[in-house]
């Protein structure tokens, strides 16, 4: 970035907002795995809305870290 200090601070904001959502993905992903862990345990029955939802969980999280790989490799 270099010499604009507004883009310094933009970026910043970016990574951190992008840091908060990879928080926010991973609560998600082991919200979602409880009920299922739940069920593994117990015997109980595993319903295809739960597994539904630990996939969109994972896949957002999956999502996420590709931009985070994207990031790694900028300059």
């Amino acid at each position: 970035m270099g010499d604009d200090p507004d883009a310094e601070v933009w970026d910043e904001i970016g990574r951190e907002a992008l840091a908060m959502r990879v928080v926010a993905a991973a609560d998600a992903v082991e919200e979602a795995a409880q009920p299922l862990a739940h069920s593994l345990h117990t015997g109980g029955d595993l319903t295809t809305r739960e597994v539904q939802e630990l996939q969109a969980a994972v896949d957002e999280l999956t999502q996420l870290t590709t931009h985070l790989e994207a990031l790694s490799d900028a300059p």
